[in-house]
């Protein structure tokens, strides 16, 4: 039975990582590493697009608003030099 991937997602920052993803062997040609990255970039996105509709939302007269939680990742800052 094939399970679901744990996800790593913070809405607040609207990111999303998998922890565990990594590839048995690095694929012989760049368009296949290109296919997998996409493919997984797309379920992570996937992931963070499930997370905010099931966000309680407040409706407007034009359209529903969510609030976003408190981050729960640290994300590095550019820091000039």
């Amino acid at each position: 039975m094939d399970r679901e991937p744990h996800y790593k997602v913070d809405l607040a920052d609207l990111v999303a990582y998998s922890p565990f993803q990594s590839f048995p062997s690095l694929p012989s040609f760049r368009e296949e590493l290109v296919k997998a990255c996409l493919q997984e970039g797309s379920k992570l996105v996937q992931a963070i697009a499930d997370g905010v509709f099931n966000l309680p939302s407040t409706e407007d007269p034009e359209v529903p608003f969510v609030e976003l939680p408190s981050p729960s990742t640290k994300l590095p800052r550019y820091k000039e030099a």
